[in-house]
């Protein structure tokens, strides 16, 4: 799948279910920042999290947990992304 693929799909997910300021970026961000807030959770640490978001810079990924609380509608994009998960065809390989 390519990336203007996955794109598309939430560009199409979010009008379906009405969501309006939502991108696949804001997605990303929620992520980030919710991963962020709660890594300690799982003994994780900070670095972790850069990992996993590919930041080059540690810094980059703490400015997501000095953000908390400001991240884009997380609850109403998970909502949307497990909806259509729930819809989406399986992947092929």
């Amino acid at each position: 799948m390519r990336s203007n693929s996955i794109v598309n799909w939430f560009v199409t997910m979010f009008a379906e279910h009405e969501l309006e300021g939502c991108s696949s970026h804001s997605g990303r961000r929620t992520f980030i920042t919710t991963a962020a807030k709660n890594v300690h959770c799982a003994e994780g640490s900070p670095r972790d999290v850069q990992l996993l978001a590919g930041h080059k810079s540690i810094e980059i990924t703490r400015v997501y947990r000095r953000r908390h609380g400001r991240a884009a509608a997380p609850g109403r994009v998970a909502l949307a992304v497990s909806r259509a998960a729930i819809k989406a065809p399986p992947p092929r390989h």
